[in-house]
């Protein structure tokens, strides 16, 4: 029953918005099989909750990470999964590689195929991250879509 009222604290402050916006959870199908009887109000909230952003990861698999205030159904859990792993295409063509993991700072950026340090941020909210590039500055990128990062220095880079 502690664990119920915990969880019913949990969602109550998230649905008030008293969370910080750039925590993250890490979800896993696994995690969905709490028991039938947590949530004795889950009639009431289930009405609303909505399919939040999940973003995957590359590791560990079958996972993504949730941003910001997110109250999720446990046992029928929807997402709106977006794929930002993967090769990427800068203005000039170039090749950089994203990596979203589920631990310290989420975002890696493999720079090596252009010949400069890896870099490294995390997600502010579901639309927006910032990526700390070692030989450069820190950037932060507007998700446009789930294609389509625009970083404040004004360049676009593309999902290949």
């Amino acid at each position: 029953m502690k664990t119920a009222i915990f969880a019913l604290s949990l969602i109550t402050l998230a649905l008030q918005g008293s969370l910080a916006p750039a925590q993250t959870f890490v979800a896993d199908a696994d995690l969905f099989a709490a028991d039938e009887d947590l949530f004795e109000a889950e009639a009431d909230l289930s009405a609303a909750l909505l399919a939040p952003t999940c973003f995957k990861l590359q590791d560990p698999k079958r996972s993504c990470l949730l941003v910001g205030n997110t109250v999720v159904d446990y046992k029928s859990p929807r997402f709106n999964l977006v794929e930002l792993n993967g090769a990427w295409a800068g203005p000039g063509n170039e090749t950089p590689y994203i990596y979203i993991y589920g631990e310290g700072n989420p975002i890696f950026v493999e720079m090596s195929l252009l010949n400069r340090p890896d870099g490294f941020g995390y997600f502010v909210d579901q639309d927006t991250i910032v990526v700390v590039f070692p030989d450069d500055r820190d950037y932060t990128g507007t998700l446009l879509d789930s294609n389509t990062i625009l970083w404040s220095n004004n360049t676009i880079w593309r999902k290949r």
